[in-house]
């Protein structure tokens, strides 16, 4: 490990990549660190508040394969997640892929999008109205909230 002394004080690399080293923190106040320690792995650590690496997972992967998204790792190659930044769980979810063979019509589809509005808790903001009262759901649509713009 390389380390520098001045004074009293001294500092130590803690990771080394060859590519960009990329980083979120967690809920819970714990930074996730992503290396590329060569081209067919990705390694992530977990430092606690303390500044502590209290865990670590290795995936044996193309470093492009992986994705790293506010904490979820995602393996696009072999269609699944990993939840350890939140969890420490290092087994992976698989992705189920829907219509992945685009053989579905278009009211097999339309069927698919309805069930998803409706099973979903999201709200759509709409910025083309000047009032800020929201709009009552027409039917089983998304509710919808307007949002004042200025002119």
């Amino acid at each position: 490990m390389k380390s520098i002394n001045s004074g009293g004080a001294t500092m130590s690399l803690l990771f080394e990549s060859t590519e960009n080293i990329e980083f979120c923190l967690t809920p819970e106040s714990n930074v996730i660190i992503s290396t590329v320690p060569d081209k067919k792995e990705k390694d992530f650590f977990k430092i606690s508040p303390a500044g502590h690496v209290t865990d670590s997972l290795k995936i044996n992967a193309r470093p492009e394969d992986i994705a790293f998204l506010k904490g979820f790792i995602i393996d696009k190659e072999m269609n699944r997640y990993y939840k350890w930044s939140f969890n420490s769980s290092k087994s992976p979810v698989e992705i189920t892929g829907q219509n992945a063979d685009f053989k579905w019509d278009t009211e097999k589809q339309r069927k698919q999008l309805v069930e998803i509005a409706e099973k979903s808790k999201a709200v759509c903001i709409d910025y083309k109205y000047n009032a800020p009262a929201p709009q009552k759901a027409v039917g089983e649509a998304l509710q919808t909230t307007q949002v004042v713009t200025g002119h």
